[in-house]
């Protein structure tokens, strides 16, 4: 059974046991009181185990010892839209990883611009933070961050170096294609050529296709299966894993749906 925050928080003084919310859960704004007075928030961790008690307070998490806390006063149903998300922003550089792992669920399920903040994550020192916030930044696009994401395509983690490609193609869609075709030409790493391969399935420009099947010799079978996909998403064929027949079909039909793409573009332009 899943008891309220504040039911949990008035067991035992608030200190006999670990309290930690489920991760994703939009918080209640809960009034508390404490030895130094009363404060707001929405909780994000009260472990007891940790002796603190985390909560987004305006624009910013604060810290407060759990000794010091006496109970709860009042609480109210929690409004995703009423977190800041500078706050959530700051929480995924948090010295915490229970905190860093509410704030990224409350910043998944989140809308609405983020906060220009994410600029000094994505140049962060540590790389859980880095690909904490290209999680958010893959599920949240935004062209704004492009600047700062473009550097992390050659990051020397793979790892970083595929979310980053992800994030910077769904934030600026008109680079995509230069912006795969760089990578496949200095990228060894499966991992990341499995996001490229992906990105330009989602590109609808059928002069991917032969990019597409130029690939099929050298991937793994992991990343044929991805080709195959993209190659289905954009042409509306199935040739599976038959290389010969996807390369026999576009030789005869290739060049047409190109010009009538052209064609496509010139008039609705």
């Amino acid at each position: 059974m899943n008891l309220s925050l504040a039911a949990l928080l008035v067991v035992a003084g608030f200190q006999a046991r670990e309290t930690s919310l489920p991760l994703g859960l939009v918080p209640d704004r809960v009034l508390f009181e404490t030895k130094d007075g009363r404060v707001e928030g929405y909780p994000l961790k009260n472990d007891a185990s940790s002796g603190k008690l985390a909560l987004v307070a305006g624009h910013e998490i604060q810290e407060h010892p759990m000794e010091s806390v006496l109970r709860s006063v009042d609480r109210r149903a929690g409004k995703l839209e009423d977190i800041s998300s500078k706050a959530l922003a700051g929480g995924l550089a948090h010295d915490d990883p229970m905190v860093r792992d509410h704030c990224l669920q409350l910043l998944l399920v989140g809308t609405g611009k983020l906060p220009s903040a994410f600029r000094g994550l994505l140049g962060h020192e540590e790389v859980d933070v880095v690909r904490r916030a290209l999680q958010v930044l893959v599920r949240r696009p935004g062209g704004e961050f492009a600047g700062s994401i473009k550097p992390l395509l050659k990051h020397e983690e793979e790892m970083i170096r595929a979310m980053s490609l992800d994030a910077y193609v769904l934030g600026r869609p008109d680079e995509l294609i230069p912006t795969c075709e760089s990578a496949l030409r200095r990228e060894e790493s499966p991992w990341v050529r499995h996001s490229v391969f992906r990105a330009l399935g989602q590109s609808e420009d059928l002069a991917v296709v032969k990019l597409l099947l130029d690939q099929f010799p050298d991937a793994s079978r992991t990343n044929r299966k991805v080709i195959v996909r993209s190659l289905q998403t954009l042409t509306g064929q199935n040739y599976g894993f038959e290389e010969r027949y996807w390369h026999g079909w576009w030789n005869v039909y290739g060049k047409k749906l190109l010009e009538e793409q052209k064609a496509g573009r010139s008039s609705s332009s």
